[in-house]
């Protein structure tokens, strides 16, 4: 493996890293409208340090944020790691990490080869919606 195949391998190593070390987070909520009826939900909060959760923002920009309807009222606010959204985000670097290591560690193995070369496309397009969906649902953002 020579010293930009180990670079690559080495960056892609260091995003999975980071991506534990600033998971994402959500904002779940309960809904109460004045008819009397309770709903929950669940937002997008960012992504913060592990340790660190999010705060939970002022009322106006929890309903601007989560977009929730104006005859009702938000409670019981509480923030959670998005264990779904983290877990995708394992499966994408885990499976480039995995392409990238039978690609460069089988030389002439025509089987393999094609194997990684399928693994690194998938998860390449996989990635790219991932981050189209996190683009247009407004949880990109990082917490502050």
């Amino acid at each position: 493996m020579n010293s930009n195949k180990l670079g690559i391998l080495i960056g892609i190593i260091v995003l999975f890293s980071l991506s534990e070390l600033f998971p994402p987070w959500h904002y779940e909520y309960e809904f109460s409208y004045e008819a009397g009826y309770r709903t929950n939900g669940t937002c997008p909060a960012g992504f913060s340090f592990v340790d660190n959760p999010p705060r939970i923002k002022s009322y106006n920009e929890m309903t601007v944020l989560c977009v929730v309807d104006s005859d009702g009222d938000m409670a019981k606010i509480k923030v959670h790691k998005s264990l779904e959204r983290l877990n995708i985000q394992r499966i994408i670097f885990s499976s480039i990490i995995f392409s990238i290591f039978l690609k460069y560690v089988a030389k002439d193995k025509k089987t393999i080869l094609a194997l990684s070369n399928m693994t690194i496309a998938f998860s390449s397009l996989f990635s790219v919606f991932y981050i189209l969906f996190l683009y247009f649902t407004k949880s990109m953002y990082f917490a502050q």
